[in-house]
């Protein structure tokens, strides 16, 4: 009885295997880049007034673009192995750009909520993501 189990626990782990492996790097990294790239259709990317309700609203809307792409590990996982692949890497160029607007426009809200209105991160975090986007279309187009 356990040796069937046992059995049926590989085999199943096996097909999960092969169908993960099934998966293109271009088609995932197309997935990544798209999700990360979609988060920012929700948020105002720009200046903000401190003590309204603006502030937390934007605060709380960063934070959720931040999480979903700040995760740099698959996509570096996967330029990794995929190092001389050009669409994978303007892939990878493109995401980074996301990612680092997003923790820039992430600090930028945090200051504006302490009355800290700094523009020069809001600044960095636009041209970040100007460029961000800028690259994920041509990558996507890529893919």
């Amino acid at each position: 009885m356990r040796a069937a189990t046992f059995v049926s626990i590989l085999v199943a782990l096996m097909f999960a295997a092969a169908a993960s492996a099934a998966v293109s790097p271009h088609a995932k990294a197309r997935s990544l880049l798209l999700k990360c790239e979609n988060a920012f259709s929700a948020l105002y990317v720009g200046p903000l007034e401190a003590n309204t309700p603006q502030v937390p609203i934007a605060n709380r809307a960063s934070q959720r673009v931040y999480d979903i792409c700040s995760a740099t590990g698959p996509m570096l996982d996967l330029w990794g192995k995929h190092q001389h692949d050009k669409a994978i890497y303007d892939a990878y160029q493109a995401y980074m750009d996301l990612a680092f607007g997003s923790g820039d426009y992430m600090t930028y809200c945090g200051n504006v909520a302490f009355d800290q209105t700094g523009v020069g991160i809001l600044h960095r975090a636009e041209r970040e993501i100007a460029q961000g986007r800028v690259l994920a279309k041509k990558a996507v187009g890529e893919l």
